[in-house]
């Protein structure tokens, strides 16, 4: 979008470049705040757009477990019908074809091992555990973590969460679970980093009223490290930005060093 965190940060850095040519204008210093607080608040709508996105894998996790635990019942509810017709001398093959795509569905919703038995399909995930043997079918079960992450679990209690890599179900929890939390650490990252390579040029500086720069950003309430999630302004007043390094009110000598930044 337009109000991404690339986009505002180069904002910021060029609402600096304008305050450097008159240090004193209020509405050149008002700028620097305002770009300030819309790259907190880039950096704040994407970690929520991806916690949000987290969020929505993890109900698509029950969702796809539920599926699959109605496709197994109904392909266990087949084996003994298709079994019936061929002991009558019939191929059932209408039944079969209707088996097979039930299984061709469920493939797609999790790794899956087939093989033919006297008692029709019998079916199992990658790692072993039973979906279908001849009659019955083999419920999955989901739990919630510490971490408030839905796992999924076989017959005996187990946690297969780990051992699903492949289908939709796979995909959900390998993005769930390795993706969003692998980009939401470099986000937080790149957000402390910034943050306290910003706060350290304000407060090696002076402010317009000659008094020593205080940090630029902080963390919004109790937090006391600054992530993607929580960094959020710490100055309000135009005055408090340190531009100067000598304490002289119209000085912009400090605002090279904010600049340094961008490149740093």
């Amino acid at each position: 979008s337009t109000q991404d965190i690339g986009t505002e940060m180069s904002a910021l850095f060029s609402s600096i470049s304008n305050l450097s040519t008159n240090p004193s204008s209020a509405s050149s210093r008002q700028a620097v705040l305002v770009a300030g607080q819309n790259l907190a608040t880039a950096f704040n709508t994407a970690s929520n757009t991806l916690t949000a996105q987290q969020a929505g894998l993890n109900t698509q996790v029950t969702q796809d477990v539920s599926q699959i635990n109605q496709l197994t019942k109904q392909i266990a509810a087949l084996n003994p019908q298709i079994a019936a017709m061929q002991a009558a001398g019939q191929d059932g093959g209408t039944l079969k074809d209707q088996q097979n795509q039930l299984v061709l569905s469920l493939s797609k919703l999790t790794n899956v091992s087939v093989t033919q038995s006297n008692d029709g399909v019998t079916l199992s995930t990658g790692n072993g555990t039973p979906l279908v043997v001849g009659t019955k079918s083999f419920a999955l079960q989901t739990s919630t973590d510490s971490n408030g992450m839905t796992t999924v679990i076989d017959q005996n209690g187990t946690d297969i969460t780990k051992s699903i890599s492949s289908g939709d179900l796979g995909g959900t929890i390998q993005t769930r679970d390795t993706t969003i939390p692998g980009l939401l650490t470099q986000l937080d990252t790149l957000a402390n980093q910034f943050a306290s390579a910003f706060n350290n040029v304000q407060t090696s500086g002076t402010d317009q009223n000659g008094a020593a720069g205080i940090d630029f950003f902080k963390a919004s309430g109790s937090a006391t490290t600054i992530s993607a999630g929580n960094i959020t302004m710490k100055i309000t007043d135009p005055t408090q930005i340190a531009a100067s390094t000598d304490g002289t009110a119209g000085g912009n000598d400090n605002l090279v060093n904010f600049s340094n930044v961008q490149t740093t």
